[in-house]
């Protein structure tokens, strides 16, 4: 093989991939990113086998073919070359790169060990908005759980029905859903993806009005974000019936700032983690919230404003679960309901069904105050 491409297009490309080298393997070939030609320019690819990451960029191909290089020190050595072209020549067992006055070799890979990588060829496609699928992604892959013990639970779901479209994540302690209406007839879709898979999709998606394309395989979901492509294996099992856990009625609801909620329960868990609870208590009722946290050396409390219809509540959680659903909501003004002190809680916008985070609140046997 014998090419050249510009060393800031190039760079830009390996960046893009080294998403999908492992950081530990069994396998040292998964360690090589693969290099091949084809009658556009290049194609570079890396993958892990739960995902695959392939970038098209043009090149000069004087004479084609493909070769696997150790990703980590080919992606190093072109970061540091130089702005101008980077060539690349191919032998036998090494390959040559120049670059101005900067050269360097590295022994090649065996290409044939390289595992096949997933094939790019769906007919049916779904457009949504790069924002969009953005803004879902960071309202729920928080939720995803970590325990791999329960494997299906380490992704989130994603749905598309008729003019709708749903993300769907939980661990056991809390969930986050976020749908929207999206404009013509969507594909049937349901599927669950890793949720690293989804963080490295949702790193690619910079520019929030250009459109996003996704296909399916019988193993894969294939995401096409300009000049880059992602295969995400789909995780196997039946994900929760997650509509079942979601409360359908309330005994108390509250409204309240966002911003001014969040900001209190930041403080008070400087306290909260100074002890060995990690708990936050919210006291609801009236026009306040009282936020309150006890740590070894002391104690925070810190109140807001608030307007509460139903019975008065005093309710614990764990501060960074309630911490991070606050966080990954966008919207100023918030609802957030209850039934019992030892039931869910969940968090929900003023109108609409756009997003709900739902938190399940730690059993203290807090006094629940008499109106």
């Amino acid at each position: 093989m014998k090419i050249s491409c510009p060393q800031e297009v190039l760079a830009a490309a390996l960046s893009a991939v080294s998403h999908a080298l492992p950081s530990r393997t069994t396998l040292p070939i998964l360690e090589g990113v693969l290099m091949t030609t084809d009658d556009h320019g290049l194609v570079i690819a890396a993958s892990d086998l739960q995902k695959a990451i392939e970038v098209r960029v043009p090149a000069m191909v004087a004479q084609p073919g493909t070769v696997l290089l150790p990703g980590k020190l080919l992606i190093e050595v072109v970061r540091k070359f130089p702005s101008g072209d980077v060539d690349i020549e191919t032998g036998d067992k090494t390959a040559k790169l120049f670059c101005s006055q900067a050269k360097a070799s590295m022994h090649i890979l065996d290409a044939a060990e390289y595992p096949a990588l997933p094939l790019f060829d769906a007919q049916e496609k779904v457009s949504l908005l790069q924002g969009d699928l953005r803004s879902m992604i960071s309202q729920t892959a928080y939720a995803v759980s970590l325990d791999e013990s329960r494997m299906i639970l380490t992704g989130a779901l994603l749905e598309m029905e008729e003019k709708q479209t749903r993300m769907v994540a939980l661990d056991g302690y809390r969930l986050a859903m976020n749908q929207m209406e999206i404009e013509g007839q969507a594909e049937p879709m349901s599927v669950v993806v890793p949720g690293t898979a989804w963080t490295e999709i949702s790193r690619l998606m910079t520019t929030p009005e250009e459109p996003v394309f996704l296909s399916l395989s019988p193993t894969h979901l294939m995401v096409e974000v300009d000049n880059v492509r992602i295969a995400a294996r789909l995780l196997d099992g039946e994900f929760i019936k997650y509509r079942q856990i979601i409360p359908g009625e309330w005994l108390t609801r509250t409204r309240f700032s966002k911003r001014a909620l969040q900001e209190a329960v930041d403080r008070c868990a400087t306290m909260a983690k100074d002890g060995r609870s990690n708990l936050i208590t919210l006291a609801i009722g009236g026009k306040s919230i009282v936020a309150s946290a006890e740590g070894e050396f002391g104690a925070a409390e810190e109140s807001i404003d608030a307007t509460t219809e139903g019975k008065d509540m005093d309710i614990a959680f764990n501060v960074r679960y309630l911490a991070d659903a606050l966080k990954a909501i966008d919207d100023e003004q918030l609802f957030m309901c209850f039934n019992t002190p030892v039931t869910p809680a969940v968090l929900k916008p003023l109108a609409g069904d756009g997003f709900l985070h739902l938190v399940l609140p730690v059993r203290t046997f807090p006094r629940t105050r008499e109106e």
